[in-house]
């Protein structure tokens, strides 16, 4: 990795609703862009933009499934990264609102176009 991808990562893990987006995930697997809205209560925009910018650091990829678009850790992250992303994640465990997300998200019955 470069350094260039590397800042890219970090100012990627930077941010707070990124860091409980990649949380989300993590915890849940695969999420489409309304699920993680609903959970989350960002507008589709913000989500969609947050999820690109994990996108381009490397740490997410998303699929197309039909008219949604589902979201999901890379299953190919380097150790490197991935023990980078899971200490930024673990550090916000005891967050009040990353505790009410993942329990929301443990509640989804799936997304509304499906």
């Amino acid at each position: 990795m470069t350094a260039d991808q590397t800042g890219d990562l970090l100012r990627a893990l930077a941010d707070p609703p990124r860091l409980r987006l990649l949380a989300l995930l993590r915890a849940h697997g695969i999420l489409c862009v309304c699920e993680l809205e609903q959970v989350t209560g960002l507008a589709q925009y913000t989500v969609s933009r947050n999820l690109g910018i994990l996108r381009r650091a490397g740490l997410v990829e998303g699929r197309r499934n039909g008219a949604r678009m589902d979201y999901c850790l890379r299953d190919d992250l380097p150790p490197a990264t991935l023990a980078l992303a899971d200490a930024a994640v673990d550090a916000i465990a005891d967050d009040p609102l990353i505790i009410q997300q993942q329990a929301a998200a443990a509640l989804l019955r799936g997304c509304c176009a499906s």
